[in-house]
């Protein structure tokens, strides 16, 4: 699958949405928003330490895949609304038993090549927008030229600035062509349809508080990007 992940910036440098398509999932930083990206989860512990039964091997050999999966643990609270092709299995620290990790735990798993905090990821990326635009800028001497693309020879990020300042950022391969007409389809679509038509979704996050809440853009993204 060519395409990696991808961002949306809003006007105050702050990522407010992100979607991540190599079936990794970053751990969140103190300053990640709530509902950026979906949790983080992990294999659920064996039934016995939450505390449930076993069902008998007789009942079990009646009960269908999705009936003992259920059966053995707690549903996770956002498995309901899970996009297709997602696997939900528990929330890290959401089940009885299960302990939260500590921010001694988060930098030992650091150190043992747990990789930067989504928080700090999202940083460095706009950190190179930024500064790529102002190369742009001062190169050319206009003040509203700025880059499409650039690639390294581990991948290429394809880069969409709008007018209402919204930056949208999409990681792929180095070698795919540019897709920043995908960026500007998310834009006229989905997020023109379900974030800025909707008067339930915050659009200023300093005054929410929190990422881009809505499962019907969420879905959307990923039915443009998951095919590519």
């Amino acid at each position: 699958m060519p395409v990696y992940s991808f961002y949306v910036f809003d006007r105050h440098c702050t990522c407010v949405y992100y979607a991540n398509f190599s079936g990794k999932s970053p751990r969140p930083g103190p300053t990640t928003l709530p509902n950026v990206y979906r949790p983080a989860l992990t294999i659920a512990p064996p039934p016995s330490t939450l505390g449930l039964t076993l069902p008998s091997s007789s009942s079990a050999s009646t009960l269908g895949p999705q009936q003992r999966r259920d059966s053995l643990m707690p549903e996770a609270p956002w498995e309901r609304n899970s996009v297709a092709g997602s696997v939900v299995v528990a929330q890290a620290g959401g089940s009885p038993g299960i302990d939260a990790p500590t921010a001694g735990d988060e930098q030992r798993d650091e150190g043992k090549g747990g990789g930067l905090a989504f928080d700090e990821e999202a940083k460095l990326v706009y950190g190179i927008i930024l500064s790529l635009r102002n190369m742009v800028k001062k190169l050319s001497g206009k003040e509203d030229d700025t880059f499409h693309s650039f690639s390294t020879s581990a991948y290429k990020l394809h880069y969409l600035y709008t007018s209402t300042s919204t930056h949208l950022v999409l990681v792929t391969t180095p070698m795919q062509e540019s897709l920043r007409f995908v960026l500007r389809q998310i834009y006229t679509g989905p997020y023109l349809d379900h974030v800025v038509r909707n008067p339930v979704v915050g659009m200023d996050s300093q005054v929410s508080g929190k990422g881009i809440d809505n499962d019907a853009f969420r879905i959307a993204v990923e039915k443009i990007l998951g095919p590519l």
